[in-house]
């Protein structure tokens, strides 16, 4: 099975940031698959001097993984617990930021895709919309949702966190803003299915940016739902 090179960069919490001039910093991190296998189990030193490192570089194949780091900061532990996925051929860059004092594990959706090089210019975003989003429609003001997103220029990542604007929103609309090559916005609707939120892991939900789609919001109105029907589209459940 061919391998992703994973780059993950840690941001420290703030009470390690405050005993960061004091000298190095280990921090504990371990990638864990499905089936609770430790696929890493390192630790990176972060210097005062920002001499050492504070990335980690790792092989792995695709799929959801949850990347887990701790740290001891005078009395307080900082750690962060983060769901992430990988998709098949793609490497990818990774940020996580350590929280002060330990913390549950939030549950997110999670909405991927292949993005070509030469459409890179459309920056996918994930958005959400209320219930009341209709096809054809000016698209009105997404809900203020906690969303993690990552675009590099073959991909783009997100993780859709539930809140309580969005629970109180269901069933929200998915939604995948385009920017179009005049700096202006498409919305196409994606499945409902895209937001059904597990207890323990979540979903891996896949739409990628091919040709037939870019062809399909060519001469569209901007600022307005767009319903394609028939695009192709993806769900792993992990």
């Amino acid at each position: 099975m061919a391998l992703s090179h994973i780059v993950m960069q840690l941001v420290l919490c703030k009470a390690a940031a405050q005993l960061k001039a004091r000298g190095d910093l280990p921090v504990r991190v371990s990638v864990v698959d499905k089936v609770n296998h430790h696929l890493v189990d390192e630790t990176v030193h972060v210097a005062a001097s920002g001499a050492a490192d504070d990335t980690l570089e790792f092989d792995i194949p695709w799929g959801i993984y949850l990347a887990q780091a701790s740290l001891h900061a005078g009395r307080t532990t900082c750690a962060r617990s983060q769901f992430f996925s990988v998709l098949p051929g793609h490497n990818r860059e990774l940020k996580v930021q350590l929280q002060d004092g330990l913390a549950g594990t939030p549950v997110p959706v999670i909405v991927n895709g292949d993005l070509p090089s030469e459409f890179a210019y459309v920056q996918p975003t994930v958005l959400i919309f209320g219930k009341g989003a209709k096809c054809d429609a000016p698209i009105g003001t997404p809900l203020d949702v906690d969303i993690d997103q990552q675009n590099d220029d073959q991909a783009y990542y997100a993780s859709v966190y539930p809140n309580a604007a969005l629970m109180q929103n269901m069933p929200a609309t998915p939604v995948l803003r385009l920017t179009d090559s005049s700096g202006g916005y498409h919305y196409l609707k994606m499945p409902s299915n895209f937001l059904e939120f597990g207890r323990r892991r979540p979903s891996q939900d896949q739409l990628d940016v091919k040709d037939g789609l870019i062809d399909f919001i060519a001469g569209k109105p901007e600022d307005t739902l767009l319903c394609m029907p028939g695009y192709e589209t993806t769900t792993e459940m992990h």
